[in-house]
């Protein structure tokens, strides 16, 4: 009897360390979902409206998929003609979360069925960290009902449900 109790204070200081580090592993990551509907209208050399979604989920192991629908109204400063494109752009990233402090590296793009915009309007409209290869830099402050809301520079960017 005496054995056995030995052998399962082992097995437990053996494996109770482990546990609690998995579990502070769990906790130490953002899981997070957010959705943010978009407008955006530019009147310079050429006249152009985008309005739409962007989905973006955060995972508990550093990992993470964003998704942006919409449509843009884009019309040269050579033409009286508005053309309409569909945008449907998935993406998957990578994060770290130091603090109050996340940063997002964007691993793959592919463009989703259906989405019509050219390469070159793409390159010049489309959200930067739709992009593949893109670093971005973000500011998180946990909200009282434990949201979180994503800033830059003290301006709020994104409002995110805590899962």
């Amino acid at each position: 009897m005496r054995k056995l109790l030995i052998v399962i204070a082992t097995i437990t200081s053996l494996i109770a360390p482990w546990l609690v580090v998995k579990r502070m592993d769990q906790t130490a990551n953002l899981t997070l979902n957010c959705v943010v509907p978009f407008t955006i209208n530019s009147q310079k050399t050429n006249s152009m409206l985008m309005n739409g979604m962007i989905k973006s989920h955060y995972y508990s192991n550093g990992s993470g998929i964003g998704i942006l629908s919409g449509n843009m109204h884009y019309r040269s400063k050579d033409s009286n003609a508005t053309t309409s494109y569909s945008l449907h752009r998935n993406i998957r990233f990578t994060y770290q979360q130091s603090h109050s402090y996340v940063t997002t590296h964007t691993q793959e793009m592919h463009p989703a069925f259906g989405e019509s915009i050219p390469e070159n309007l793409a390159d010049e409209y489309i959200f930067p960290s739709f992009k593949k290869g893109f670093n971005d830099y973000y500011q998180i402050h946990k909200m009282a009902n434990g949201d979180m809301m994503v800033s830059v520079a003290n301006m709020p960017r994104l409002y995110c449900h805590v899962n």
